[in-house]
């Protein structure tokens, strides 16, 4: 059982950062593959340093998509980075502004971690290596 669809399941609000880099790659090759352009990510700030799009990934066997914020920083105090910085988040709606989903997810930094170990201990994955996905931008 994926951790979304156990979230769901329980009728729980969520929004879950993907940290580890293994777990990060399905998102990142999707991100390659589809070549989202400019018009396609959400500036998250008035000077564009971060952007925002939702990507959407069915694990091999699921039932459904899963909702996933993707957060993509090209600039750092006007300099533009060698390699822009993406990250991850796994939400469970996608009926809210981008903004605002990233910023919640923000505000709880640090509270995952006692989270993350439940789920070790349910035995749920939060990403199978082998998932197949794909990529629909809203």
């Amino acid at each position: 059982m994926s951790l979304g669809t156990y979230c769901i399941e329980r009728g729980w609000d969520y929004s879950i950062s993907l940290t580890n880099e293994r777990k990060q790659q399905p998102m990142l090759r999707q991100l390659a593959a589809c070549e989202y352009t400019d018009p396609d990510w959400t500036a998250l700030d008035a000077v564009g340093e971060e952007k925002a799009l939702w990507l959407y990934y069915r694990h091999r066997g699921g039932q459904r998509d899963e909702v996933y914020v993707a957060v993509r920083r090209e600039r750092e105090e006007g300099q533009r980075l060698l390699v822009p910085h993406s990250s991850f988040s796994l939400v469970s709606r996608d009926d809210l502004p981008l903004a605002e989903l990233v910023r919640r997810n923000r505000a709880k930094q640090g509270q995952q971690n006692a989270f993350k170990g439940l789920l070790r201990e349910l035995r749920i994955q939060m990403l199978p290596e082998t998932a197949q996905g794909h990529g629909l931008p809203l």
